[in-house]
Order: C-alpha cells, then structure tokens, then sequence
C-alpha cells in the first residue's frame, strides 16, 4: 500500500471512528433525564408540566439546529461543525446541572438541544461523505444509528446504578461532560478536510414544492409521530413505571436501556429483510405490533408490564426507513428533503414529551403516558395506511 492509500485509509477509519464517538455520546446525554428526572422533580419541587416545559427546551434547540447546521456545516466543515456541537452541548450540561429554577433548567436544555441538533447532523454528513465514493454508506449509516442506541442504552444504565448510590442528578450530568472534552479534543487533533460535493441549485420555489409535497407531508407526519413517541417515551418511562408500576429507579433505568436495546437490536435485524418486505409494509407491521405490546404492557396485568420497554424492539426501523424512503422520492434535492424531514423530527422531539408532561397533570402519569404514546402510534398506523394505498398516485406527483 502506498503512502497516499495509507493516508487515506487512516484518515477514514479516524473520521469514522469520530463520527461513532460523537453519536454514542449524543445518546449517552440525550437519555440522562428519564433516570434523573423523577430527582429533579423531587429536589426541586416541580410538577410534570414543569418537567413537559423543560423536555421542550431541548427539542426546541434541536429543532433550530438541525434547520440551520446544514448551511454552517458548508461553511465550516464537518470538523468544525462536531466540534462546535460539542462545545454547545458541553455548555448546555455544565450549565444543567447547576440550575435550580425553571427557566434557567429550560434555557440549558436549549443549549443542550443545539448541540444534540449539530451532531445529529455533523455525523450523518461526515459518514456520507467519508463513504460518498462507496457502496457501504448504508450500513455505516445503520452502525451510526447502532452507537447512538448503545449510548442510549449504556446511559441509563450508569445513571439508575449512581442514583441508587445516592449519587447527585446534578453530579451525573457533571461527568457526562467529560466525555465532551474528550470528543472535542479528539476533533481538534484529527485532520479532516471536507470534500468538494455537487450541491443542487436551490430557490424558494423548490423549497415550497418540496415542503408542500403530498408524500412529503405524509412522511412529515410520520417522522413528527415516531420522533414524538420515542422522546416522549424515553423522557417519562422511568418516572412511569415507578409511579404506576410500583417499579425501583433501578429497574426502571434498566427498563430505558432495555427499551433501547430493542431499538438498537430491531435496526440490526431488520436491516437483513426489509428490501425484501417493503418500507411501507415493514413500518405497518412494526407499529401495529408496537401498539399491541404497549397496550398489553401497559393495561395488562402486572406481571406482562416488561412488554411496555420492550415496544423498543417494534419501533425500531421507523425513523431509519423513513429517512430511506424520503431519499428514493427523488434523485435531485435530497439533502433539503432530509433537512425538512429532520425539521419535523425536531417538532415531534418539542411535543411529545411536553404533552405527556401536561396530560399527566390532568390526568395522571398511569393514563397520560400510555394515552400520549398509543395516540402518536396510530397517527403514524393511519398515515402509513394512506402511504401504502396512495403510494403510486403519489410517487407520480411528488
């Protein structure tokens, strides 16, 4: 091999590698409030609207970032893009933990969301471009997701473990901070230029054919539904199963990472079957079955509420083969039909957790949760339904 093949070799296995590290620490962070949010209400006296409030504040930031780290990320670089990411969310959990009133614990968790929203997109684009002349983007895209989901799992984990040991909820969000250091640090010493890409010609003319697509839209209300459940249920599980459940903080932070499990091990299997079954019909079949296990779950006897986290394993391939479809819509402008995509994504962050914290108020955690989540499952059941049935008309008119 020679020099110029050697350099090349290494700078993709240091650029994946990075991508890898920054995405198991956006679902390490990500995932700390459901372990630690039933403490924060505790210590600091608040109610679950209040906690709903604070949920918002970081898909709000997310929702923002994601519009706009595609523009900057162009004009800095994938590098430069991580490592602002991480510095944002550096800030944003260093200045978490050390917060006691609501808005100051709403305004950190904007701070947090723009970081999350600049890794979600400084990752996938570092991957697509590292592995742009290759025919295995996809599958390191899917390993993208995989660390993600180990992150999501492995936090909980730690987190439930160090609760239990009478460890701070504050103190928790302190040491997640220097796997940030860390990821920056390993960012500021890698040398990654970003490659000359084509990008297509974009006026408001396509962004409003774009935005206002039928089958846009549709896979809008998906994503929105998916990313809304998912948050809303990784946010409040924990607080749910030991308040209606009866469940220790424990085992319900081992029910989060159990919830990811699924997520992590439901992408890797059906990474094998779903060209052969269809985006469409495979994402039927996995929300109608994640509605039964949750229903079950969640007003079943007692002794079958471990099907609640594992409704993990069901959603699993929802926001992947979502984002696969909207690719295959058309060749031309995929890149900003992502970015409306994720756009969504973000607004399904802000509102899931948010009305479960509201309606649980009104009507309890015991209720709120399961209403909440069963309700955004057959939004996305009834939307897919019209995707499958108006599927050819629509790929005509897209």
């Amino acid at each position: 091999m020679n020099n110029k093949s050697k350099n090349k070799s290494t700078a993709l296995l240091v650029g994946t590698i990075g991508a890898f590290l920054s995405f198991f620490i956006f679902g390490f962070v990500d995932n700390l409030k459901g372990p630690t949010i039933s403490i924060l209400l505790q210590e600091l006296g608040f109610n679950y609207s209040n906690a709903g409030t604070i949920f918002l504040g970081a898909y709000f930031g997310f929702f923002i970032a994601v519009i706009f780290s595609g523009i900057i990320g162009d004009m800095i670089g994938r590098k430069w893009l991580t490592i602002l990411g991480a510095v944002l969310l550096f800030i944003g959990v260093i200045s978490y933990s050390y917060s006691a009133v609501l808005i100051l614990l709403s305004f950190s968790m904007i701070v947090v969301g723009l970081g999350l929203g600049v890794i979600e997109v400084a990752g996938n684009a570092l991957i697509v471009d590292l592995y742009a002349d290759s025919n295995k983007r996809g599958k390191y895209l899917l390993l993208l997701c995989f660390f993600h989901s180990l992150g999501s799992m492995i936090g909980p984990l730690i987190a439930g473990k160090l609760i239990q040991a009478n460890v701070s909820w504050k103190i928790i969000y302190r040491m997640s901070a220097v796997m940030l250091a860390i990821l920056i640090v390993y960012f500021l010493f890698i040398n990654y230029k970003k490659p000359i890409i084509k990008k297509d010609k974009i006026n408001f003319n396509t962004i409003k054919t774009i935005l206002f697509s039928k089958k846009m839209m549709l896979f809008n209300i998906v994503i929105l539904s998916y990313v809304g459940m998912e948050i809303g249920f990784a946010s409040w599980i924990v607080e749910y199963l030991q308040e209606y459940k009866g469940w220790s903080i424990s085992i319900s932070s081992i029910a989060l990472s159990l919830f990811f499990f699924g997520i992590m091990f439901g992408r890797f299997f059906c990474s094998f079957i779903i060209e052969k079954i269809g985006y469409i019909k495979i994402m039927i079949y996995s929300i109608s079955s994640a509605i039964i296990c949750l229903a079950l779950g969640a007003f079943g006897p007692k002794e079958i509420s471990f099907l609640v986290p594992l409704t993990g394993l069901f959603i699993s391939i929802i926001f992947p083969t979502t984002t696969a479809a909207v690719s295959e819509i058309s060749k031309d402008n995929v890149s900003l039909r992502l970015g409306v995509l994720f756009a969504f994504a973000g607004i399904g962050g802000m509102l899931g957790p948010w009305l479960l914290g509201i309606v649980s108020d009104i009507i309890g955690i015991n209720l709120g949760f399961s209403v909440v989540i069963l309700t955004f499952a057959a939004i996305m059941l009834i939307t897919l339904i019209v995707i499958q049935k108006k599927f050819t008309q629509l790929s005509q008119s897209s």
